[in-house]
């Protein structure tokens, strides 16, 4: 039975030190050189959460709530050369339905 755990602790240790998949980054780096063209750019709006905010108005106490999105900017990129595609996503600007101090 020791023996048994032992070689399998053997294996596993030996298995787990040998690369089986490669990571992203050396997987672009062996196809040389890309010929990078941006093909799109999309802008999306994403509703993110709300939030109340508190205004006084004729020494009134009011609540009111803010919807919170985000626009973000896409862009789509390929490699003729390779047939590879990636994609960038960036938040362009955050946005607030109501003008209040944050």
């Amino acid at each position: 039975m020791k023996a048994k755990i032992l070689l399998l602790t053997f294996l596993l240790g030996f298995l787990g030190s040998v690369p089986v998949f490669a990571s992203p980054e050396e997987a672009e780096e062996s196809g040389g050189e890309h010929n990078w063209e941006r093909m799109d750019t999309e802008y999306e709006t994403i509703p993110i959460d709300t939030h109340t905010y508190t205004v006084w108005r004729n020494f009134i106490r009011k609540t009111r709530e803010c919807e919170i999105s985000h626009r973000v900017k896409t862009d789509v990129w390929y490699c003729d050369l390779h047939h590879h595609t990636r994609s960038a996503s960036t938040i362009e600007e955050v946005i607030h339905s109501e003008r209040h101090s944050h």
